[in-house]
């Protein structure tokens, strides 16, 4: 009765795991997310490709996919006992083994969803709600430190790493008294199934490739009107060292340009732009490259009129 109920309990968390929010709220926007940005059906991806309320929405809606089955087992199999050192929740053996199965289960279908022929996420938004079930206090105050050094380094695949690692050891130190080889197995998959999901991230890592994560770039106001586009390509372009270049598309990520026309008829017809960058290629605009190549001619005049001064004030000494 106690097996047949915890596999029941794991595969209706299994399913929970295979409903892709990531994929449901870009379908509504006529966007598939498996084919913008990294391809992958997660809350970054979504951040990226959406904007900040969409991966947020999807952020956390994925982490209720964690807490719901969590919940659920927890109490099925005897709940908590009581809380250690402050801010430690205790269970039975039977209900964080329980616990962490089903949650492992629900990351499971998140990663290899049997509806979308096993093509999913990376699960750690997921795994962050099973484990605020599992130890609430803890995982905040982790999460709290993770997202700090995320705003600091901008590594996002790093982050979610050292964010997972770090619960995972936490848990296996705060056990319950008794057998736990079961639940240290378990908790050892989720630390598998977080580098596994990362495997192409960890080698970009090593090869000094990965592509940084601004997330507070992504909860500022994208330019609307005509003027506003020009004027944020314009201070962009002005910072860009001579012979440097930049795709158009890549320009138009970071600067949250959605209207491509603007954007475009900014490149071409802007005096100001125009002087100080060529764009090479044809066809689509954003298939295009924008090369720096010409100084800042504000920035000289300020100089020959810094130059201009200093002299006069020479001049005015010596007199």
């Amino acid at each position: 009765m106690v097996v047949t109920l915890l596999i029941a309990i794991a595969v209706l968390s299994y399913l929970l795991g295979n409903v892709n929010f990531a994929r449901i709220i870009a379908w509504k926007q006529n966007v598939d997310i498996t084919k913008q940005g990294s391809g992958n059906p997660g809350a970054t991806n979504t951040l990226r490709t959406l904007g900040g309320k969409a991966g947020i929405i999807v952020f956390v809606l994925d982490i209720l996919k964690g807490v719901i089955p969590a919940i659920i087992a927890v109490f099925a199999f005897g709940g908590y006992t009581g809380l250690s050192h402050h801010i430690v929740l205790m269970g039975t053996n039977e209900s964080y083994f329980a616990l962490f199965l089903c949650g492992f289960a629900a990351v499971l279908g998140h990663n290899f969803p049997v509806i979308y022929k096993f093509k999913g996420g990376k699960g750690i938004a997921t795994m962050f709600g099973v484990f605020l079930v599992a130890q609430p206090i803890l995982t905040i105050i982790v999460f709290i430190i993770c997202f700090f050094c995320m705003l600091a380094l901008k590594y996002m695949s790093a982050i979610s790493m050292l964010f997972i690692t770090t619960l995972v050891v936490l848990q296996m130190i705060f056990v319950p008294e008794g057998n736990n080889v079961g639940l240290y197995i378990v908790l050892a998959l989720l630390l598998v199934l977080t580098f596994y999901g990362h495997r192409s991230n960890i080698l970009r890592l090593y090869r000094g490739e990965e592509s940084k994560l601004d997330l507070l770039k992504y909860f500022k106001k994208s330019p609307k009107t005509q003027e506003e586009v020009t004027k944020v390509i314009l201070k962009r372009l002005k910072k860009m060292p001579v012979d440097d270049e930049i795709t158009v598309k890549d320009l138009f990520d970071k600067l949250r340009i959605k209207d491509k026309a603007m954007g475009e008829k900014a490149l071409k017809e802007d005096i100001q732009i125009t002087e100080l960058v060529k764009i090479v290629g044809e066809g689509n605009i954003e298939d295009c490259t924008i090369l720096r190549v010409a100084p800042i001619v504000e920035d000289k005049q300020t100089s020959e009129e810094q130059t201009h001064n200093e002299e006069i004030q020479t001049n005015n000494t010596e007199i």
